[in-house]
């Protein structure tokens, strides 16, 4: 009503001054957002399966429980051999051939041989205990793995969701712009005070701030994902923001803690502990031997020795420690039964924790495709 107090070519010229400040800063703030948007499309798109493979690859964490798996297993493999063979050469009586007052024949030389014999099922369960610590370190392995990729999904999930923030932002980001021009045009015609002006330019500015924060924690995720996948100088690519979200909440009645790594890994550390206190237990049987000695008397002919051997570990003084070394093993046993029903505990908590937490962001993240976001997209459309 205001206007009517202004001529009419005044008033049209009011008018198309709005219009062309409008479209002026419409246009500014939409090329500004077509130049970031052409700068960040110049970068190459990982997807996700690929990031994964080369974690997987490449990560060196990964590949030291890898090779310590396989250096059990190749110390499993020579858990059969015997103890090697010794061989001796000598002489007797030498060099005091003459010199003294000896029977002519007494002078020789000896060769001999010895090799001892494990005892029965002795080699076997030496195996079975070293193979289950290959099977304990391909188990945390796994774990460790499945860790990594976890972390790697986390990282490339936060490169999606900064992505999206970014360009909601710089949506935000042009209409305050827009808002900030019609301010100052109802400024000079004296229909909004000083103070909506600032307000406007204090909205925009924090708007600008969100976006630096958010292009921050995506620098932190890409620079994360390369050390992940130990390419830390491969920075230049970008997350593909078309990926779409599974539905991971299920019931906690469903999941399958026995089959995690690290609880599969406590398992094989029990076995294992099970077959090292049977080789304790198998310490307490004899080992037997041989040995052969041949004898070249120089002036009485040739002569020989053949023996046999057992050990006795048995005996009072030897087999304290054999038994001491037992009931450590079986205490150690129970110990770590318990730290597994603990661990299990927890991670039957934690599961239904995250559960709870996953179906919670769901039904947030459906409330807001379906309501919040038309009733605020609606919103501005009226305003506009």
């Amino acid at each position: 009503m205001d206007l009517i107090r202004y001529p009419a070519s005044a008033g049209r010229r009011i008018i198309l001054s709005i219009l062309w400040l409008t479209l002026s800063g419409l246009a500014a703030s939409v090329a500004s957002v077509a130049q970031r948007d052409t700068a960040t499309a110049v970068l190459p798109v990982l997807p996700l399966d690929s990031v994964i493979g080369k974690v997987v690859a490449r990560n060196p964490e990964l590949k030291m429980w890898n090779l310590r798996a396989q250096g059990r297993s190749a110390a499993a493999q020579g858990a059969q051999a015997w103890m090697a063979p010794e061989l001796g050469l000598g002489g007797s009586q030498l060099p005091y051939q003459g010199g003294m007052d000896m029977s002519p024949g007494d002078p020789a030389m000896m060769v001999s041989f010895r090799q001892m014999i494990p005892g029965f099922g002795k080699r076997a369960a030496q195996q079975r205990y070293l193979t289950s610590l290959s099977k304990k370190e391909w188990a945390e392995g796994k774990w460790m793995r499945a860790k990594l990729i976890a972390d790697a999904k986390s990282q490339y999930y936060r490169m999606v969701t900064t992505t999206k923030k970014q360009a909601a932002l710089r949506e935000a980001e042009g209409v305050m712009a827009y808002m900030l021009v019609v301010a100052e045009v109802r400024f000079k015609l004296r229909r909004v005070d000083m103070a909506t002006v600032f307000e406007a330019r204090a909205r925009l500015a924090e708007f600008k701030n969100k976006r630096t924060t958010e292009e921050t924690m995506k620098r932190q995720a890409v620079a994360a994902l390369a050390l992940l996948m130990a390419t830390p100088d491969e920075t230049g690519f970008t997350a593909d923001t078309t990926i779409r979200l599974q539905g991971y909440a299920t019931s906690p009645g469903v999941l399958d803690l026995e089959s995690r790594g690290d609880l599969v890994g406590v398992d094989w550390e029990i076995k294992s502990m099970e077959f090292n206190l049977e080789t304790m237990r198998r310490q307490g049987r004899p080992d037997f031997g041989i040995q052969f000695e041949h004898m070249e008397m120089f002036d009485m002919g040739r002569r020989f020795s053949a023996m046999a051997m057992m050990t006795l570990p048995l005996a009072p003084w030897s087999s304290g420690m054999v038994r001491a070394d037992i009931g450590a093993m079986q205490k150690a046993i129970a110990s770590m039964r318990a730290d597994k029903e603990s661990r299990l505990l927890m991670a039957g908590r934690m599961a239904s924790d995250m559960i709870l937490m996953l179906q919670s962001e769901s039904d947030q993240y459906r409330n807001f495709n379906e309501d919040v976001t038309p009733a605020y997209r609606k919103s501005l459309d009226a305003a506009m």
